[in-house]
C-alpha cells in the first residue's frame, strides 16, 4: 500500500494540460547530435511515445526511465 501511494503522489506535478504540455514541449525539444561523419543535425530528444511514457510513469531518475522505457537505453539527451 505504501509504495501505491508514493507512486500516485507521484502524479501531483501534472495538474492541468498546460503542465503537461510544457513536459511535451521539453522532452521533444530539438538536440544537435553529431552523426558518424562528423555532422551536426537536429532531432528530438525523445520519440512521441516515450514522451508519452515519461509523462505517464514520472520516472524519479534517468536510471529507472530506462528500466521502465527499454527503447530509452542509449539515448544521451534525457540525463
Amino acid at each position: 500500500m505504501t509504495q501505491t501511494m508514493k507512486f500516485c503522489k507521484r502524479f501531483k506535478s501534472l495538474k492541468n494540460q498546460a503542465t503537461v504540455d510544457q513536459a511535451m514541449e521539453s522532452l521533444l525539444r530539438k538536440v544537435e547530435v553529431s552523426d558518424g561523419a562528423g555532422n551536426i543535425r537536429r532531432r528530438k530528444r525523445c520519440r512521441d511515445f516515450e514522451a508519452a511514457q515519461l509523462i505517464n510513469l514520472m520516472p524519479g531518475s534517468v536510471e529507472e526511465a530506462r528500466v521502465l522505457i527499454p527503447t530509452l537505453e542509449g539515448n544521451t539527451h534525457l540525463g
